[in-house]
């Protein structure tokens, strides 16, 4: 001991007999958890613009629909996860093979694609086949492993 402070209210008898002295200041690590970023619509909007992720006509609709699914709910402006939706999300981010569906580059290559129907330089059809066959492939995978 140091000083004696609180050993002088109350005291404490120690039966081991510590000698030297430690800076456990030099020991402590101290890990600041990240806070979790809450975001409004429009920093949501503003978001997903930056990643390239959707479309002017398409940001209204995916926050509604995560309100309407319940995945968030909406307090003073900000848009918070429910335990729904953080399930929905650990669910389908450990699934390796359905990782591809969600991740942000087969979103931009959707898009693309469908830029590339629009414009007459691609057929719908082929595409939409090739992307049924994938889902049809990857749900087989993941039920035969349940």
């Amino acid at each position: 001991m140091l000083e004696d402070g609180w050993n002088k209210v109350l005291p404490l008898e120690l039966s081991l007999s510590l000698e030297g002295k430690l800076d456990v200041r030099e020991l402590k690590q101290f890990r600041k958890q990240p806070k979790a970023y809450l975001y409004t619509h429009g920093e949501l909007v503003q978001e997903m613009k930056n990643r390239g992720v959707g479309r002017p006509s398409t940001y209204a609709m995916i926050i509604s629909k995560l309100i309407e699914r319940g995945y968030v709910i909406e307090r003073k402006n900000f848009l918070i996860p429910t335990s729904l939706g953080k399930m929905v999300y650990e669910y389908l981010s450990k699934e390796e093979k359905i990782k591809k569906f969600l991740s942000e580059q087969f979103t931009k290559e959707l898009e693309e694609l469908m830029d590339l129907v629009a414009e007459g330089k691609a057929d719908y059809q082929k595409i939409l086949k090739d992307l049924y066959q994938d889902i049809i492939s990857v749900e087989q995978e993941v039920e035969v492993r349940r």
